[in-house]
This record gives structure tokens, sequence and C-alpha cells, in this order.
């Protein structure tokens, strides 16, 4: 298809883009030579294009006359609101409880999020923000926001009854976890074509990609993170499973651990959640990928967050989300490669105490 791709601008043809294809028409269609057919890639021998009014529409090779990479949809502040929604569905906490327009979220003390509160709601940026350090202190936990970029700023913030001037909210921002990308992809474009990874197999049960995995490879899924998962992870490896489980197992929609085994050894790991905002569509969290030291540089990440991926595309899901530090070089480079693009920024702070 490269040689009708010639107005791409370095952009490549993939299973989740979006393209506008210029096609012959076939005798008897109509009087017209050709028609355009706008959308995202949902496969490629042949070409297969999923416009926005829905369907699918399949493209000979033949047929193609111009095929152009389109950029990204611009990204609204609706969608940014709607997934921030859903990413806080996706990571609960052993409770939950809307205050103000504020997601609060417990149970999560040791991990960058901090069970920080999340924005789901055009008024939380009016909510005083000492309602929520209030929510918190009950529950003997610090109190944090998540700050998506364009949709609240710390500046914008009240707190006892103020809005913070720009000096505080710079210090707000420094004392947080850093800047992180939320990225997202299309999940057909994780799931290579007909591929078995049995991710879609009942809790508990196991699969293996086959040819994909190295001899004597298995991923399996569990409802529950195992021990090994838990000293896997870095995250959770210095606390006990008494604090860490019960905020990873919670769940809104779904949950599944990757656990990836190689001759018995656990090889690598990653965590999917379901979760959807108000009336939107089902997305796969994506979070806790790692792989064990003796098995890294040998492409096992993307192996757990296939299977991750196929075991969602069967509950429904077409999409997935992630979290990833800007400072993260190395994750930053395998999410463009699994080809997850960013959809907006965001960070974590503590709420100022007065």
């Amino acid at each position: 298809m490269t040689e009708h791709s010639r107005w791409n601008d370095g952009r490549e043809l993939r299973i989740g883009v979006r393209v506008m294809v210029r096609r012959h028409l076939r005798d008897g269609d109509t009087s017209h030579l050709y028609t355009d057919v706008l959308g995202e890639v949902t496969g490629l021998e042949p070409l297969r294009v999923r416009p926005k009014s829905g369907g699918e529409v399949e493209i000979p090779d033949a047929d193609i006359a111009v095929l152009k990479v389109l950029p990204p949809r611009p990204v609204m502040v609706r969608d940014i609101r709607a997934l921030t929604s859903a990413a806080g569905r996706g990571w609960p906490g052993t409770e939950t409880e809307i205050v103000g327009g504020w997601m609060c979220r417990a149970g999560d003390s040791w991990s960058y999020r901090h069970g920080a509160a999340v924005p789901v709601h055009p008024w939380a940026v009016d909510t005083d923000l000492a309602e929520i350090a209030e929510w918190y202190s009950a529950r003997a936990l610090p109190a944090w926001v998540e700050l998506p970029r364009r949709l609240v700023a710390a500046d914008q913030l009240l707190v006892d009854g103020s809005r913070m001037t720009s000096d505080a909210a710079s210090a707000m921002e420094a004392a947080g976890s850093g800047e992180l990308e939320v990225r997202t992809a299309a999940l057909d474009a994780l799931v290579p074509e007909g591929s078995s990874t049995g991710a879609g197999s009942p809790a508990g049960g196991a699969g293996s990609v086959g040819e994909a995995l190295p001899p004597g490879a298995k991923i399996e899924l569990t409802e529950t993170p195992s021990d090994g998962f838990l000293a896997a992870y870095h995250g959770t490896a210095t606390f006990s499973r008494d604090i860490v489980a019960p905020t990873l197992a919670a769940h809104t929609d779904g949950v599944r651990f990757a656990h990836l085994l190689i001759d018995g050894e656990l090889a690598a790991i990653a965590r999917g959640s379901l979760s959807a905002a108000d009336s939107g569509p089902t997305t796969l969290g994506i979070s806790c990928v790692e792989t064990t030291p003796d098995f890294r540089r040998r492409g096992l990440a993307r192996d757990v967050v296939v299977a991750l991926a196929e075991w969602a595309r069967g509950e429904g899901a077409s999409t997935a989300h992630l979290h990833v530090f800007r400072r993260n070089t190395a994750g930053l480079a395998l999410w463009s490669e699994l080809g997850f693009v960013e959809h907006h920024r965001t960070l974590h702070a503590p709420i100022p105490r007065g």
C-alpha cells in the first residue's frame, strides 16, 4: 500500500490510525470514478477501515488510488474528563465517594497516585479543597488530588476560601508526583490478527501465546495478585500484602493480573482493569508492567500487555490507556513501539495544609 501513501509526512500506516482513502469504484457502483472513505484502520491485508458512522469497509489494494494517514484526532476537554473518570474508576481503592465533583479514593497511600481525588465534574474547581482534605483526614490518609492538564490547573484551586497564588500552585506541583503522559491505543492494534493468548479463559485460567512466547512459557490471568506478582512489582515489593493487595484487586468492572512464567519462573507481570465514565465505553487500564531482572530485553512486557488486551477485548472493551512518567524514557519508547499515543498529561499533588 505504500505506493499510494506519498502524502503521509512520515506517519506509519498501522491499525488504529486515522486515514483518508480515495478508492476506485467498480463498474455499476455509481457514475463517479472514485469515492472517499474516512475512518480508523482496523485491518491491513486487505485494508479495512471503520468510518465514524460505524460498520467496516474492506478495500482491496487494487482499488486504492490515494491513501493518506491523518494526524491524531484533536483531544477535546470532554474527552480528557471522560478518560480521567474512567481511569480513576479503574484504580478505585477500597472506598470511593464523590465529594464536590471530585472522586475521592481511599486505600492507596503507597503508590505515586496516593489515592488522589480525581476531578470528574466541571464544578470540581469551585470546591474548596478543605472538603477533600477532611475526607482523607477522616481516614488517616494523605490528601492528594490529580491535576489533568487542560482540565484543572493548580492556580484555579480553592483552598480555605481563597484561590491559590501562582507561587503556591508551583510549590504544590513541585511537591507532587512529577508529570505523566496518559496514553491510549486501540485494542485491535495491540492484539495481532489471529493471535490467541488464552486471555479470555476463566478467572485463574492459563493460556499460552504458542509461537509468540519462548519455549516453556505460558501466561496466567488471575483475579488477585500472587505473592510473586507483589514481590516483582517495584511499587509493592517493600510493602506487606495486607497493605497493597486490597487496592490492587479493587475494581469497578473487572480486573486481571497477568503472570508470564518461563519454566515455572515468573518473568513478567501486568495489571489490567476495566472501567468506564458515565455512559461511556469500557476501556482497559494497564498498570504495574514489570519484567523481572533475569528476563529483561526479551520483549516480554509486550506479551503480558497483549494478553490483557485480548481479555479486555473479549469483555467488550475497544481501547486501552495507561500512565507513564515523562522522565521514563525507556517506558515512553516501549509504549510508542506498541502504538500508544499521548492523550493528555497529568500529575498528582498534595493538598497544601492550611
